[in-house]
């Protein structure tokens, strides 16, 4: 879920999502989007001819059974951003993530090992990047997701969270 804005990249998805509709025709394949926000009405405009395809949810409160009853999670940011709070979640959840090479995903997903990374703003990387996504055996999937559900319950501990906003803070205030 989120503020759908134009740096979070969900246009990028849509056309993503389209030209691999186009080009592979995949029979059982979706895209949930969940969220609201100024870029609403864009991104409808957008995904109109493929409402049969393309789901827009709106806020969720409950986005982890959201993540959770998804096959793949995808997050397209195009600029900068803190590290993401869903790219974790859907890890937790042993869910697949491709992400943007954009801000503090790439210190989240190690390409190949924990999710797949992509280019911003990268149509067809994305289009492609999703297909070969689906087409990967349970087993290939799993060993990516217990890589990245191993890796977030590792470093993404309430302990080491704290720990670092501590450093940040004493190198902040020079203590």
């Amino acid at each position: 879920a989120c503020i759908l804005r134009d740096w979070k990249g969900v246009y990028t998805l849509i056309q993503a999502f389209i030209e691999l509709i186009k080009k592979t025709q995949l029979p059982n394949i979706y895209l949930a989007i969940a969220g609201k926000g100024a870029e609403e009405t864009r991104l409808r405009q957008l995904a109109r001819d493929f409402s049969e395809r393309i789901f827009f949810l709106g806020f969720r409160g409950d986005i982890e059974r959201v993540i959770g009853g998804i096959d793949l999670f995808v997050l397209a940011s195009r600029k900068s951003e803190a590290t993401s709070q869903t790219i974790p979640q859907a890890m937790a959840l042993k869910v697949p993530v491709i992400g943007t090479n954009a801000g503090g995903i790439p210190d989240i997903i190690i390409d190949h090992k924990t999710g797949w990374l992509v280019e911003v703003d990268n149509i067809k990387e994305m289009a492609k990047r999703i297909e070969y996504v689906y087409h990967l055996s349970s087993d290939e999937k799993g060993k990516v997701t217990n890589n990245a559900y191993n890796f977030i319950t590792r470093e993404f501990t309430v302990e080491k969270t704290v720990s670092e906003y501590l450093k940040a803070y004493k190198m902040v205030t020079g203590s």
